[in-house]
């Protein structure tokens, strides 16, 4: 049986994990929800939340948009959650 190796979280890894996590919890949405809204089944997204997995770029594109947030939201880059077209449109 070949030996699998876990991968440390990475700090980039683990903060878009804590953002998305406190996006799902002001959204109410399990992890169950959130990947079925992705594409992704639940294991998968609990261990990119805790930043064992890398995400991907479509996979981040997919989870922003679920949570209605940007790209640069989820990276910390940006204090802004609502993609500027929304917040254009609430102006």
């Amino acid at each position: 049986m070949p030996i699998t190796t876990m991968t440390a979280p990475t700090p980039t890894g683990m903060a878009i994990g804590r953002r998305v996590h406190l996006l799902m919890w002001d959204a109410r949405l399990t992890q169950m929800e959130l990947g079925e809204r992705i594409g992704m089944d639940q294991s998968s997204l609990a261990r990119r939340i805790r930043g064992e997995r890398g995400w991907t770029p479509d996979q981040l594109v997919a989870v922003a948009d679920a949570l209605g947030v940007t790209v640069a939201y989820l990276f910390g880059e940006s204090d802004q959650a609502e993609p500027e077209e929304a917040v254009a449109e609430t102006a």
